[in-house]
C-alpha cells in the first residue's frame, strides 16, 4: 500500500471542504500519482468515503463548476453507470482486482480529460452499488421447494408483512428491525429463514415500485433510529 497516497486521501476525507466532485478531483490526482498500487488507493477511497466525517478545515478546491458538473453528467453519467453494471456482473477474485479494472477504465480514452476522469470517479463513488465486495454464491432452490416451504411459514410471513407496513406502531425503526429479525430467527432451518427474508425483500421491492426511491433507501430507513 502506498502510505503517502493513503495519508493524502485521508486528509481530504477528514479535512476536505467544497463539493464532493471537487474533492474527487483532488483524490483522482492522488490516485493517479500512486504508482502501481492504484487499486489499493482506490479501494481505500470507496471503503472509507461516507464513514469519515470531514471537519472541513482545508480550503475548498474549485476546479469543476456546477454547470460543468451538469454537463459532465449529461455526457458521461450513463457511461459510468453501464461500466459499473458490467463490472459487477463479472466475478473478480478480489476487491483489488475490481478497483484496478475500474481505475484502468477511468484512465482510458472513454474520459478525455482530467475533469471527465474526476467525474467518473465521483459518479462511481456515489453509486449505491459500491463499494465492491467479493461474495460467495447464495442459496438457490427450485420453485417447488420454495412453494412447499412458504406453505409451512404462512403465520411468520403474515407477521412480517404486518410489522413491515405498520410504521405507526413503533417509535423507532430499530424496534421494527428487531421484531422482523426475531421472526426470521424464530425458525431453525436456514433455508426457511432464507424464504422468510426473501419475502421481506419482495415486499420492499414492491414498495419501491410504489414511489419509494430504491431498496437501499428503505432498508436504511428500516434500521435507523
Amino acid at each position: 500500500m502506498n502510505k503517502a497516497a493513503i495519508e493524502s486521501i485521508d486528509r481530504i476525507l477528514k479535512k476536505g471542504s467544497g463539493t464532493l466532485i471537487n474533492r474527487c478531483f483532488a483524490i483522482y490526482n492522488i490516485v493517479e500519482e500512486s504508482g502501481e498500487e492504484f487499486g489499493e488507493s482506490l479501494k481505500y477511497v470507496f471503503e472509507n468515503h461516507g464513514f469519515i466525517e470531514s471537519d472541513k478545515t482545508d480550503q475548498p478546491l474549485f476546479e469543476i463548476s456546477k454547470n460543468e458538473q451538469e454537463e459532465l453528467e449529461n455526457a458521461y453519467g450513463d457511461i459510468v453507470d453501464g461500466i459499473i453494471k458490467a463490472f459487477i456482473k463479472r466475478k473478480y477474485e478480489s476487491e483489488i482486482e475490481f478497483y484496478e479494472e475500474l481505475w484502468k477504465t477511468i484512465e482510458s480514452a472513454l474520459f478525455n480529460d482530467a475533469k471527465a476522469k474526476a467525474f467518473a470517479l465521483y459518479y462511481a463513488l456515489i453509486d449505491k452499488r459500491l463499494p465492491y465486495y467479493v461474495v460467495s454464491d447464495g442459496v438457490k432452490m427450485k420453485n417447488s421447494e420454495f412453494v412447499e416451504r412458504q406453505s409451512n411459514l404462512v403465520v411468520q410471513i403474515r407477521k412480517l408483512k404486518f410489522i413491515l407496513f405498520n410504521d405507526d406502531l413503533f417509535e423507532q425503526k430499530t424496534e421494527k428491525a428487531s421484531l422482523l429479525l426475531g421472526i426470521i430467527n424464530s425458525v431453525e432451518d436456514v433455508n426457511d429463514r432464507v424464504v422468510l427474508f426473501a419475502y421481506v425483500i419482495s415486499d420492499i421491492e414492491e414498495a419501491c415500485g410504489n414511489g419509494i426511491n430504491n431498496i437501499s433507501t428503505l432498508l436504511r430507513q428500516l434500521i435507523s433510529d
